[in-house]
């Protein structure tokens, strides 16, 4: 399975110039804990960072910073990890526990922001892969039991 059939592809995204007091009047707006960042590129967004609300506290009301002067670019996590729409999820979660990162931005293939995988979104994609093997035991033995009464 492609990253791109699996990622969320409603993104909340804010510019670098934004400031920290409107991001997070976006986040409340929108119900997240995180927004990526993105620069404009000719007529597409192109992701430049993450700001969770960790990165808010942490950075800006733990250190007593002005939210209305401080910008999502100057608090943003530039670890970023960054995948084309056209990966596997394998090579993803692989990618995702080497740099011990729980959101991605997905690109198309000319770099443009086109939705965000979180590390829930694999989880519950795996979760129900498993549900779905456990219930393959359960119908086998139902259909034996059935078959040899």
């Amino acid at each position: 399975m492609k990253i791109g059939e699996l990622c969320n592809r409603v993104v909340i995204y804010v510019h670098e110039d934004e400031s920290v007091r409107r991001v997070t009047e976006i986040m409340r707006r929108y119900h997240v804990g995180n927004v990526v960042v993105t620069q404009f590129g000719d007529k597409e967004q192109r992701p430049v960072g993450m700001v969770t609300d960790r990165d808010v506290v942490v950075e800006v009301i733990a250190q007593g910073v002005d939210p209305d002067e401080t910008t999502a670019g100057d608090i943003m996590s530039e670890k970023l990890l960054i995948v084309r729409e056209d990966e596997e999820v394998m090579d993803v979660v692989e990618a995702m526990r080497k740099k011990g990162i729980r959101r991605v931005p997905v690109v198309d293939v000319g770099g443009s922001l086109v939705g965000v995988v979180a590390l829930d979104d694999l989880l519950q994609l795996f979760a129900s892969g498993l549900s779905a093997m456990a219930d393959i035991v359960g119908t086998q033995r139902y259909q034996e039991a059935r078959l040899r009464a």
